[in-house]
């Protein structure tokens, strides 16, 4: 059984954020991911495991793949009518500036402000664009507003309390750039004993990197990579999926 710690937190994301497991699979990634997503997946009830290649180097994979972002903004008040493109324009300098010295140069500044209904105590962030005026603006506030709280009142004032930009730059890698999933070495590699709670059991032995798209793995088996461990238990099955990943279900 896997600890009722993580069964806890992933009902904290899911059930009680309104989420249903039971139409999920779970995607297992970090070294040890996939030696304890199984037992996690069937206690929630979900529909199946995936386990991604570099799934335990996904964190710093995500890192390059990520577009480097710097964000600034500036507090405001001000009201229809009022100067937006004189501020949004001095965050954008600013959110340009420090990518700049980050070492990344800005390929796209993305502009939004943060409005809300005069006296309400809390914003609503909507894209901005330079020339857009205070019409456009609020049309797109009172829309936002409505699906987010479920109503929206456009004939209130409004006031922008905040104006934002994030400048954008190029990723160290994309998708494009990894390499397409090739078998190499021979996949089969022994059995282990592995222990369980309910005991002592022999499991085969497959590595990784030697299975083809298609292949099909059947527990209990251990399925070793260079940087991380997938543990199947018996009658699960994993499948090696065209993208490279493995498809886990029971």
């Amino acid at each position: 059984m896997v600890g009722a710690d993580r069964e806890g937190a992933s009902r904290v994301v899911s059930v009680e954020e309104g989420g249903e497991p039971r139409d999920a699979v779970l995607v297992a990634v970090g070294g040890a991911g996939g030696m304890h997503a199984t037992a996690l997946a069937r206690q929630l009830e979900m529909a199946g495991v995936i386990v991604p290649p570099h799934a335990g180097v996904f964190s710093a994979l995500g890192l390059l793949l990520a577009p480097p972002r710097s964000d600034a903004v500036s507090g405001v008040l001000l009201t229809p009518g009022g100067d937006l493109d004189l501020p949004a324009e001095r965050v954008s300098d600013k959110a340009v500036a420090d990518l700049t010295s980050a070492g990344s140069s800005a390929d796209s500044v993305e502009r939004s402000v943060d409005v809300r209904y005069r006296g309400q105590s809390h914003e609503t962030s909507v894209p901005y664009r330079a020339g857009d005026g205070w019409d456009v603006l609020a049309a797109r506030f009172h829309e936002a507003h409505a699906e987010r709280n479920g109503f929206a009142r456009p004939g209130d004032p409004i006031e922008v309390v905040a104006v934002r930009a994030a400048a954008i730059g190029r990723p160290a890698l994309t998708t494009g750039d990894l390499p397409e999933h090739r078998p190499s070495g021979e996949s089969r590699r022994g059995e282990r004993t592995v222990a369980l709670g309910e005991g002592n059991i022999e499991a085969a032995v497959w590595w990784r990197p030697g299975l083809a798209v298609g292949d099909e793995v059947v527990g209990p088996a251990v399925i070793e990579e260079s940087e991380a461990t997938t543990f199947l238990h018996p009658n699960e099955r994993a499948k090696v999926h065209e993208s490279g990943s493995l498809e886990v279900s029971w």
